[in-house]
């Protein structure tokens, strides 16, 4: 009988050899993580952008229903960046009924995470694709205020929108 090696807790883990930029060797770079399970203390370290009211800023949720992402006074209203840095819109559920599992499209978006009323539900990469949607289940939602934190790591929607939809979409990628 042959034997089976387990490496995981052995392996060398994190960053094994110089950092580079264009051929030069960075020094004296530091790293700051950030702590994502609790995403109630970023606007008091106003790290997020906030997105606009506008009437381009719809939520369709299940077609018929419009939502609005609704202004928070909490942040300030910067100019998006090609930096990473966060976003949070807000939309409301009317009652209990209206409540379903949904799916939020991030055409128009580049890399990074979302978050739904503090639950991650995902990243998103539609450029690879293949999916252009992110499952959000119905339970996370709640009637009244929710709030979606979206981590972009490059640079976001223009317009700074997103849609929900009821059905996963798969046809982002390189080849479409």
């Amino acid at each position: 009988m042959g034997h089976i090696f387990l490496t995981g807790s052995f392996e060398i883990q994190g960053i094994l050899s110089p950092i580079q930029i264009d051929g030069i060797t960075l020094r004296h770079w530091k790293m700051y993580p950030l702590a994502l399970n609790s995403l109630d203390i970023l606007p008091k370290l106003q790290l997020i952008t906030q997105i606009p009211y506008a009437g381009a800023s719809k939520m369709s949720i299940h077609g018929d229903s419009e939502k609005i992402l609704q202004d928070s006074s909490c942040c300030s209203n910067e100019s998006t960046s090609a930096e990473p840095a966060f976003y949070e819109g807000h939309f409301r559920i009317d009652n209990e009924t209206e409540i379903k599992d949904t799916f939020i499209s991030f055409r128009g978006w580049n890399k990074g995470v979302a978050f739904v009323n503090n639950f991650n539900i995902g990243r998103f990469w539609p450029a690879c694709g293949p999916q252009c949607t992110l499952y959000v289940p119905a339970p996370i939602l709640r009637p009244g205020d929710n709030i979606v934190v979206i981590f972009e790591l490059h640079a976001p929607n223009h317009e700074l929108t997103i849609d929900f939809t009821t059905d996963p979409d798969f046809t982002c990628g390189p080849e479409q």
